[in-house]
């Protein structure tokens, strides 16, 4: 009785009894409640997670690059040619005011040439133009975001004042007229409120000379790449120069998604130990409905540990497959969810405009297996506990009535 047999025929009793309705319900409302838990938790990782990089990756190739070196391009050595550059422009940044007949909006500017707006950037956003951006005679191209045309009140090919806002030191502001050529949308309205292209040509006339910079986008970015692409930049044309990395450019907004991914990951974990609680509960209430059948056991020579044993067997079963199940269905709902965004988006709720909602969705597998293994680990724990009442079960509670 004490072989490995007696454990996996008990654990298969324990799981199903013809003769055990309620022993039954109690098993299946356990995994019924393990597998809801974990469908919305996959769900939810997996929205955030995708939000987060999708975000990261339109402030990358719209706003800041990976990296920026504050040099014009033409002063450095061919970066085209780099394995590990995917792409490197010369773009020059500053602010100004834009004046419609009826609004005003101040506006980030960035001078760009039309080869800016490459491939990897195109599905970035979704631009209307019905000519490249470039100086018109006199006047400046603009490409002006949904929002701030909606906010203005105008449309490709109206005319717009512009100032331009003095950088540190100067002390004139620089007024201009310029043509608003296409409009873009890029889906997030922290970045469509205030991003506006000025043609390259303009940029340079009207910008600050200071802020002219060399914009690069790598194949795969990490602080390790970064650096051993800026100290080889730098030993080919024999010069130290000025650079940051794109974190550095919006720091706070950067932080602030570390702090969500953490907190969003601790708020999961106490979720998961409100599941524990429930598990032992479930134990608990398995081990008082079968105290007689448990010293039965132990008349016919059972001991403790093999009945223990069995019921660890049984719940760790009921648990992996309600994880699986809730992890799979999850996952394949995660698989969807673009298409359930662009839904929603299609309907353009006002609670829903401050969120990125056009995003590929890359299921996080690391953290949703780093989840399922917490809940297993802790609920195992919590089991093993909570059978150690088995041992204190005396043969003569069989005796005991209803």
């Amino acid at each position: 009785m004490s072989n490995l047999r007696y454990p996996a025929t008990l654990a298969r009793s324990i799981l199903y009894r013809k003769a055990k309705g309620k022993k039954n319900r109690t098993v299946i409302r356990l995994f019924v409640l393990i597998t809801l838990l974990m469908i919305p938790l996959v769900l939810s990782l997996s929205f955030t997670e995708g939000m987060i990089e999708g975000i990261t990756k339109k402030y990358v190739l719209l706003q800041d690059g990976h990296l920026q070196i504050y040099r014009s391009i033409d002063s450095l050595p061919s970066l085209t040619d780099r394995e590990e550059v995917e792409g490197a422009d010369q773009t020059i940044h500053g602010y100004g005011i834009l004046y419609s007949s009826d609004e005003t909006k101040e506006v980030y500017l960035k001078g760009v040439q039309q080869t800016y707006f490459n491939e990897m950037r195109e599905k970035e956003l979704n631009l209307d133009a019905e000519q490249e951006l470039s100086r018109t005679g006199a006047l400046p191209g603009l490409y002006l975001s949904r929002t701030i045309a909606d906010h203005l009140k105008v449309n490709i090919g109206d005319r717009l004042g512009l100032v331009v806002l003095p950088s540190a030191g100067q002390k004139r502001v620089r007024p201009a007229l310029g043509v608003i050529q296409g409009i873009f949308d890029t889906g997030f309205y922290a970045l469509d409120e205030s991003l506006v292209f000025i043609d390259g040509e303009s940029g340079d006339r009207l910008l600050p000379s200071d802020d002219v910079q060399t914009e690069i986008i790598m194949d795969s970015y990490s602080d390790q790449k970064a650096n051993g692409l800026i100290s080889s930049i730098s030993e080919a044309s024999g010069e130290h120069f000025q650079w940051a990395t794109y974190h550095e450019f919006n720091t706070e907004m950067y932080e602030n998604f570390a702090t969500s991914r953490q907190i969003i990951f601790a708020v999961f974990l106490t979720i998961l130990v409100a599941a524990v609680f429930y598990i032992t509960a479930v134990t608990h209430e398995l081990i008082e409905d079968a105290k007689e059948e448990i010293a039965m056991q132990k008349i016919l020579g059972a001991r403790s540990l093999s009945i223990i044993t069995g019921y660890i067997l049984a719940i760790t079963s009921v648990t992996v497959l309600a994880l699986v199940s809730g992890t799979a269905l999850g996952v394949l709902l995660s698989s969807q969810l673009s298409s359930i965004l662009s839904f929603l988006q299609s309907y353009d709720f006002p609670a829903l405009r401050y969120y990125l909602l056009s995003f590929d969705v890359d299921i996080p597998y690391g953290r949703i297996l780093l989840l399922t293994s917490a809940l297993l680990c802790m609920s195992i724990v919590s089991v093993v506990f909570t059978l150690r009442h088995i041992i204190h079960i005396r043969s003569l509670d069989v005796l005991q009535q209803d």
